[in-house]
């Protein structure tokens, strides 16, 4: 499972009200390997922050949009091998 987005709306570096620490809890808790993607954060901000980082390229079975980054516009299947299901969570 791959969380696109830890910051709590597009284009701004704020976490406090984020979704995505909970979900990323409560994903790993079931069993999945949770992995997150924010631009704003990058890999060693996502980890101080007790999250993993998606390395880029690798294969997720599931993606999840959670913050409406412009980065994350054009985010196409390529970036997500193995990717079965999309689903976009800012609607």
């Amino acid at each position: 499972m791959t969380i696109l987005g830890l910051s709590f709306r597009g284009g701004v570096k704020e976490h406090g009200f984020s979704g995505t620490l909970v979900l990323a809890s409560l994903f790993d808790a079931a069993g999945a390997t949770t992995t997150v993607v924010d631009p704003l954060y990058g890999p060693d901000g996502l980890i101080n922050l007790g999250l993993r980082p998606h390395e880029p390229g690798s294969s997720t079975d599931a993606v999840m949009l959670q913050a409406a980054h412009g980065e994350f516009r054009d985010a196409s299947s390529e970036q997500f091998p193995g990717c079965r299901v999309v689903y976009d969570g800012r609607g």
